[in-house]
């Protein structure tokens, strides 16, 4: 995920003229985050607006490449689950409200109701959340979001590490385990016959 500077009141588009308003005066909630130009990427948390850097282009790389590989497997398997990209924000919590914007997710189209997803945040907890790791982000800042995300209840993140070339798995209620790039990475039982080579996760980001 692109990392996270310093928490900001709301740095609206310039172009807008909105004023800025100071930290601390008014916590944004989850429909006004929604509303907001932004002129970079940003998240919602503890009802601030915290901006984030580009991650750059190895991440974007990764990005499609486990984007291609579970799309695949939802194709070939005929498995009912939705993957999404962090165009989509994943509701965390509320008052004040907390809004994450993970790499990917997946999730059972059960989950999305009958008519499907909307154009809003998402509500329903993802089974499933990768976050790749870019050269900006802080292991505190990951492990905060890992913790959150299992804390509303997703089944399984996968934490995707280009510069050590390796994925780690966090569970509730399990140990946190590392899969190297020589190993396979399992959907186990929250991707039902979903298997991938980590190296495949990091193909064409060295040549």
């Amino acid at each position: 995920m692109v990392h996270e500077r310093e928490s900001v009141s709301f740095r609206r588009n310039r172009s807008q003229n909105v004023s800025s308003v100071e930290a601390g005066t008014h916590l944004i909630t989850m429909a006004e985050f929604e509303r907001m130009p932004f002129e970079r990427r940003a998240e919602l948390i503890r009802g601030e607006i915290v901006e984030c850097d580009v991650p750059g282009t190895i991440h974007g790389i990764v990005c499609v490449n486990i984007a291609f590989l579970l799309k695949s497997w939802t194709q070939r398997s005929g498995q009912p689950y939705v993957i999404g990209s962090n165009d989509s924000y994943i509701l965390i919590s509320r008052d004040p409200d907390t809004v994450r914007g993970p790499d990917l997710f997946v999730i059972e189209k059960s989950k999305l109701g009958k008519s499907g997803p909307t154009s809003g945040t998402l509500t329903a907890t993802p089974d499933l959340v990768v976050e790749v790791v870019s050269p900006s982000n802080s292991w505190k800042q990951i492990e905060t979001k890992v913790d959150e995300y299992l804390c509303i209840g997703v089944k399984a993140v996968w934490v995707i590490v280009p510069n050590k070339r390796c994925v780690h798995v966090f569970r509730p209620d399990v140990s946190a385990a590392i899969v190297s790039e020589s190993e396979m990475l399992d959907g186990q039982d929250v991707l039902p016959e979903f298997r991938c080579s980590v190296e495949d996760l990091f193909d064409n980001t060295t040549f």
